[in-house]
């Protein structure tokens, strides 16, 4: 696997470089999933909301959040039908 190379502030000497290697990277992530998603969509939505600005940052926010509630619902349900059916029954 490739190292990566950071400056550590512990016990290291100025300049001194310490190898962390990527699988213990991607096991820190894995045991804060939560954290690691957040740190993500933070990026992302920061991303967006400087590129296209504040709104429409928001708006695109709402469409994936919708479309994850959708497909969690779907994944949760047996087929489409069930799914349908559970949101728009006669009342």
């Amino acid at each position: 696997m490739k190292a990566l190379s950071t400056v550590h502030s512990g016990s290291l000497m100025p300049g001194e470089v310490e190898v962390v290697d990527f699988d213990q990277i991607l096991e820190i992530i894995q045991k804060n999933r939560g954290r690691a998603a957040g740190i993500g969509l933070g990026l992302v939505f920061g991303w967006f909301a400087i590129t296209y600005g504040i709104l429409k940052a928001v708006f695109v926010s709402l469409c994936i959040f919708a479309g994850y509630y959708i497909g969690r619902q779907i994944d949760s349900r047996s087929n489409w039908r069930d799914f349908f059916t559970g949101r728009f029954k006669d009342k």
